[in-house]
């Protein structure tokens, strides 16, 4: 069996390399480890019940870009299937995402998060000062919590492409960050020095307990590291917290938990914000027009009418 691979020139320089592996019955039996040959011959058992194919290409200068594609050749198992079990299965902040966003205005993995625990700290007055790294639109509604509150400040640090949308219709924003506005400031960062040069400022005016909002993939669109938040990090005063994606891959999570530790800094971790309606807003008896216009049987469940019914094939036939 000969196997081969073939580059998306977009997103991969010339300087590649390829590896495969041979799957059996859902077992690695033979890999062909990473070589700048795009194609690799394998022998397989033809008693098999499933074969399948994992490619992989990979960045000789960046071997964190890195795509990986699977194909079955014989009877795919049937299903939910996990893809990967490794903790960088996420692949979140991704490299391919730095790709894409370079062009156009979509700003890939800056997924809605659930702000709740932050929104709670700040109607409990917790804090004054609200820091985001990251020009997602979620300043926006933070801006607007501070607002509501009638207390404290928000600065955002993003990227200069990123942060130049943010006054558009909204005027509670400046994004000229000599020019604070009274409740949101943007800053806009084009390299890892402007990026230094913006934190020491901000770090320097802190003088009470602080919130703040780390969105994973800026670091990963600008290039620097995590280490790079030490600096802030040694003057957060006693009682700060930090917030980011819980869905991120491990060296992420580990690298951004042990600087945070370094210098006593809590870390909560937040979620996508999730857009599926809860059962009792799908309930008859709680809410009938919209029961009337899904046409909800006594016996139906609320999942299977709105086409969210996971079950096996099997288990269906059986209901």
């Amino acid at each position: 069996m000969l196997v081969r691979a073939e580059k998306d020139k977009r997103f991969f320089s010339d300087d590649v390399e390829y590896a495969f592996y041979l799957l059996e019955n859902g077992k690695k039996v033979n890999e062909a480890w990473y070589t700048p040959e795009p194609s690799v011959e394998f022998l397989f058992n033809d008693d098999a019940e499933t074969i399948e194919v994992k490619g992989f290409v990979r960045e000789k200068r960046m071997p964190q870009k890195k795509i990986a594609v699977g194909s079955f050749l014989r009877k795919p198992v049937s299903g939910y299937r996990a893809e990967s079990a490794v903790g960088e299965a996420l692949g979140l902040p991704s490299q391919y995402a730095v790709f894409a966003n370079g062009f156009g205005e979509m700003k890939l993995d800056y997924s809605e998060l659930n702000l709740s625990p932050l929104f709670q700290n700040l109607k409990n007055g917790a804090s004054e000062r609200v820091i985001q790294f990251g020009g997602h639109v979620s300043a926006h509604a933070l801006a607007g919590k501070l607002k509501e509150c009638r207390q404290g400040s928000l600065s955002v640090i993003g990227m200069r492409s990123q942060t130049s949308s943010f006054k558009k219709g909204n005027p509670d924003v400046d994004v000229i960050s000599e020019t604070r506005s009274r409740w949101m400031t943007v800053h806009g960062v084009s390299n890892a020095d402007d990026f230094d040069k913006t934190l020491a400022t901000l770090a320097q005016g802190i003088k009470a307990p602080a919130h703040v909002l780390v969105r994973g993939q800026f670091f990963a669109d600008m290039g620097i590291s995590i280490a790079q938040l030490a600096p802030l990090f040694a003057h957060l005063p006693e009682g700060s917290k930090l917030y980011t994606e819980g869905l991120a891959n491990a060296s992420y999570r580990h690298e951004l938990s042990a600087q945070a530790s370094k210098y006593d800094v809590a870390v909560e971790w937040l979620y996508p914000q999730s857009t599926i309606l809860p059962s009792e807003q799908l309930s008859p008896k709680k809410s009938p027009e919209l029961a009337d216009s899904l046409s909800l049987s006594d016996h139906a469940a609320p999942e299977s009418v709105v086409g969210l019914d996971f079950s096996l094939p099997e288990e269906r036939s059986r209901g």
